[in-house]
This record gives structure tokens, sequence and C-alpha cells, in this order.
């Protein structure tokens, strides 16, 4: 008994004459995102609170693109799943925009803690 991968898939939502659309990509969205905020949420989003010491800027920043990064992916498919193509469209241009500062500060927090991890170990506060 072999079962295709439409099979598998929870069935779509059918809204008043719109596209079916189907919970999976929503749903791995909020996942994403809540492991996102649950994960970083001692280090990053409650440091202020619950560490004394500071991350280093380019670790803020980051960290406040990458999340802006999961929040635009939240946003673009909860655009979709409401069938809001154009919506969807228009922040893609954010997407565009957001991308290379993603990849500017990934590397900026990789070389910064490898340059760190030389003088402290791997700290990367420090």
């Amino acid at each position: 008994m072999n079962q295709s991968a439409s099979q598998l898939l929870p069935e779509p939502i059918v809204g008043r004459g719109e596209p079916k659309r189907s919970l999976y990509f929503i749903t791995c969205s909020s996942i994403l995102l809540a492991a996102v905020v649950l994960g970083f949420a001692p280090t990053f989003f409650l440091r202020m609170w619950l560490q004394d010491d500071h991350l280093p800027p380019y670790l803020l920043l980051h960290g406040g693109v990458l999340t802006a990064w999961f929040l635009l992916f939240f946003g673009q498919t909860f655009l979709i799943f409401r069938n809001k193509v154009a919506a969807h469209r228009r922040m893609g241009i954010i997407g565009a925009l957001l991308m290379p500062l993603v990849v500017i500060t990934a590397l900026l927090a990789i070389f910064g803690i490898v340059a760190n991890a030389g003088n402290n170990g791997f700290d990367a506060v420090k």
C-alpha cells in the first residue's frame, strides 16, 4: 500500500470561494518562530533582565535582523494562508532587502565569535 504525499498531509481549509490552503506551512512557520523566541529568550530577548553582561553590538544586530527574518517568514505564510497574495508579494520586497543583511550579520557574528575565541575561549560575550 503506497500512499502519495498529498494523502499524508492534513486536509486543506476551504474558504468562501477562495483557493484551498493547507495548514502545513502556517503550522511550520509558527513552530519555527516559537522555537526561535523560546530558544533565544534567555540569551537574547530577555537577557537584560536575566543576565548582568551585555552582548556585543554585532550580536545584537545579528539577533535583530534574524528575528525580523523569522517574523517575515511567518508573515509571508500567514498572508498566503489568508489568501492575501498581493500583500505577500509586496512583503517579499522587504525579504529581498533583508536577505543581504542576514548574510552580512551572520558573517559578522561568525567572524566576531571566532576572533573572540582566539582571545577568550568560546565565550561570545567577552
